[in-house]
């Protein structure tokens, strides 16, 4: 049996790796309590709103189409997607989310902005906003192009529509879905 750590130390620092691993956790399990992976929130929140070819929702997801079947299929059981015929098309499909997709896309909205919200309520202004602009940084080096309204538009979407704490307004457009810059009609 390991003793546990008396509770007058501070805990252990993390590397930068570390942290950004543990936060992505944290995460995860509010995702996991919804039934959802990344990928598959990620879907969803692509798909909000729009319809999109297989074959460009594989895209956007940086997925092999088999494997965006595979997902489609799943949601598509739960309920929470479906498929539409493209007119003048036999072999073409492409897919949108159901109202109860939307629904769950809107529960884990809430449910990652009251932890993160709960998270931030620890930081002081300034440590938020240190925060805010060292993600945004790291964001923008890592996916300089896969979203049209741009990385910091993402980063400042999750500080408002998660951190409702904080004030500044929440621009449009889904922070989970960062690639999901399609018109509501694409092409196959």
């Amino acid at each position: 049996m390991t003793a546990s750590p008396p509770a007058d130390l501070p805990p252990p620092e993390l590397n930068l790796t570390d942290a950004l691993v543990q936060l992505s956790f944290i995460v995860q399990a509010v995702l996991g309590r919804h039934g959802l992976s990344v990928t598959r929130l990620r879907k969803l929140a692509v798909l909000d709103g729009r319809e999109i070819g297989m074959r460009h929702l594989a895209g956007i997801l940086e997925l092999e189409k088999s494997s965006v079947t595979g997902l489609v299929d799943r949601a598509e059981r739960r309920g929470l997607v479906q498929r539409i015929a493209v007119p003048g098309n036999r072999r073409a499909v492409h897919v949108t989310v159901t109202p109860a997709g939307r629904a769950v896309v809107h529960q884990v909205r809430e449910a990652t902005g009251t932890e993160t919200g709960r998270l931030a309520a620890t930081l002081s202004d300034s440590r938020q906003d240190t925060f805010h602009r060292t993600v945004e940084a790291l964001i923008h080096q890592s996916t300089p192009s896969r979203c049209k309204t741009g990385p910091r538009h993402a980063v400042r979407g999750l500080r408002n529509r998660y951190e409702t704490n904080l004030p500044r307004a929440a621009p449009s457009g889904s922070v989970f879905a960062c690639a999901a810059t399609t018109s509501p009609r694409s092409s196959p």
